[in-house]
């Protein structure tokens, strides 16, 4: 056993230790004369302890099929299946496999199964190729087993044919595994096959609650791939897309949307064209102002606001916004006014400002160069609210983002940044009088900015 066991290793691992033009089928061959030679010298018991002492079981399983002793089959099928000997059990399942190979749809077609329970012929089947003539063979077999085979075999799809895959993922979607729908989906979209928005969707519907979407990167892969696919479509004017239910599956999935590579573009475009759903984005954050002594939110509330928080946190679309990046200004101002109005209906004003003032901070510039457009302009003016300046101003400064300097740099970049803005203080006194001063508000903070990094050199260098 000791001498032979080492070549019953994962055959990469086996191979490594022959010369490098050695063949898989030199490898097979060595296999199939030790264990041959422990047949001869020891029988089946010497096989099983061959088992015991390999790394790999299953590869004894596989030799063992190619061997062709037939008289061993019953005592390895069906009961090694499920054996609570774990090496014993993958040992079963390699000569299983190994048979298959060998012999196709003709050896599986000879056994006499009729006594197997689902869990054992499930286990069989399981090995077999992720295809429309398995699934046939599958569902010839009773409901039990073709329960046994949706609701617990691994998910091996290589394909890109739009039938099967549709086969396959109403059938996991129906055992209440959309984890291995959306891998089925992802592949076959890979390879390029043509399928239902509706299907993608159904498979995205059940987020998958048994994995961890954020450490399971191949599964949040697919869901990005998925999700970027439908939206591609309703760009491209594709009315088999239903918009408010794709919005509902980037809110479902608003914790993976991070920009890399999807982002939640259809609720950003309704927080953009639609004040109402602004609002009631708001008002799942922030309780009303007259609100005292509010409940302790549940769980599902906490959620739902860790949402709406990330949403807006990333919302960079000035309503009104244009194809071509233009503000349409009548538009944006019909906007601020109606979610301003409800805001107030849910005494939830200031904060709506102040987020309002925010999202301006993302606002296209003129064609001059100028910034912000002027119809932005235009509505800080007409809205004279402190809040919604004060939203600006901390737009401007969340916009700039991390900041790195160099060990002797000091507050260089802050001065810069000062002076930019007084530059657009000063082409907005005129007509603009309340930015001008917002702008030069922001500026005074730059400006104490380079002062701290000026002071912090000095105190670290001297």
């Amino acid at each position: 056993m000791k001498k032979n066991a080492w070549l019953f290793k994962d055959y990469w691992r086996a191979k490594r230790a022959f010369d490098d033009e050695v063949r898989e089928e030199q490898v097979n061959a060595k296999r199939r004369d030790a264990l041959r030679e422990i047949l001869d010298q020891h029988g089946s018991d010497g096989m099983l302890r061959l088992v015991a002492e390999a790394e790999a079981p299953e590869e004894v399983g596989t030799t063992f099929a190619e061997v062709g002793m037939a008289e061993y089959e019953a005592r390895i099928l069906p009961s090694l299946l499920v054996s609570f000997d774990g090496k014993l059990a993958l040992f079963a399942k390699g000569y299983a496999r190994g048979h298959w190979r060998k012999n196709g749809m003709e050896w599986l077609g000879s056994l006499e199964t009729k006594d197997w329970s689902a869990d054992q012929l499930g286990q069989v089947l399981a090995l077999l190729p992720f295809k429309q003539e398995t699934w046939n063979f599958i569902a010839a077999q009773g409901a039990a087993v073709e329960d046994w085979y949706w609701s617990k075999a691994p998910i091996l799809s290589r394909g890109n044919d739009a039938e099967e895959a549709k086969y396959a993922v109403n059938r996991l979607l129906k055992h209440k595994r959309p984890a291995e729908a959306i891998n089925v989906l992802g592949m076959a979209l890979h390879g390029n096959a043509d399928l239902d928005s509706s299907l993608l969707m159904d498979a995205l519907q059940s987020r998958p609650e048994d994995v961890d979407l954020n450490r399971h990167y191949s599964i949040k892969y697919y869901v990005h791939f998925i999700i970027q696919r439908l939206q591609e479509r309703v760009e491209e004017g594709g009315s088999e897309v239903d918009v408010q239910r794709l919005a509902g599956l980037e809110w479902t999935y608003l914790d993976l949307l991070d920009d890399h590579p999807a982002s939640p573009i259809t609720l950003r475009g309704l927080l953009r064209d639609r004040p109402d759903f602004f609002v009631n984005v708001l008002a799942l954050i922030f309780r009303p102002k007259s609100q005292k002594n509010p409940p302790e939110p549940t769980e599902e509330e906490k959620q739902r606001a860790h949402n709406a928080y990330r949403l807006l946190m990333a919302w960079r679309d000035v309503p009104g916004q244009r194809g071509d990046q233009t503000i349409d200004e009548e538009a944006l101002s019909q906007w601020v006014k109606t979610a301003l109005d409800q805001a107030k209906e849910k005494d939830i004003l200031e904060v709506a400002e102040s987020r309002i003032g925010q999202v301006f901070a993302w606002a296209p510039g003129e064609p001059d160069g100028a910034w912000p457009c002027i119809a932005v302009r235009d509505v800080l003016e007409d809205t004279e609210s402190e809040e919604m300046f004060n939203g600006f101003q901390s737009g401007i400064y969340n916009k700039r983002g991390v900041v790195s300097r160099s060990i002797r740099e000091g507050g260089a970049q802050d001065r810069a940044l000062a002076e930019e803005y007084r530059k657009h203080a000063d082409s907005c006194q005129v007509d603009w009088p309340l930015t001008a001063a917002s702008f030069r508000r922001v500026a005074a903070g730059y400006e104490e900015d380079a002062r701290r990094a000026d002071d912090d050199v000095e105190a670290r260098l001297g």
